[in-house]
């Protein structure tokens, strides 16, 4: 994973980042990540996460999930 931004904004931060592996057929996968976190007393209480879902569905037909 590398983070390519951060913003936060009183209690709330939000990551942008990329995620890269190779995956079990040994292609590789890219994604792309935002996640928006609501914090109270340092911990994160909710997170909203959007990624590339195209990515992920492509990822799912192409490698059976054991």
């Amino acid at each position: 994973m590398t983070i390519k931004d951060m913003w936060t904004d009183s209690d709330t931060v939000i990551i942008r980042f990329e995620g890269d592996a190779t995956a079990t057929d040994g292609v590789d996968y890219h994604n792309e990540y935002c996640w928006i976190w609501q914090m109270r007393g340092g911990k994160v209480v909710r997170c909203r996460a959007f990624l590339d879902m195209i990515a992920v569905r492509e990822l799912i037909e192409r490698v059976e999930l054991t």
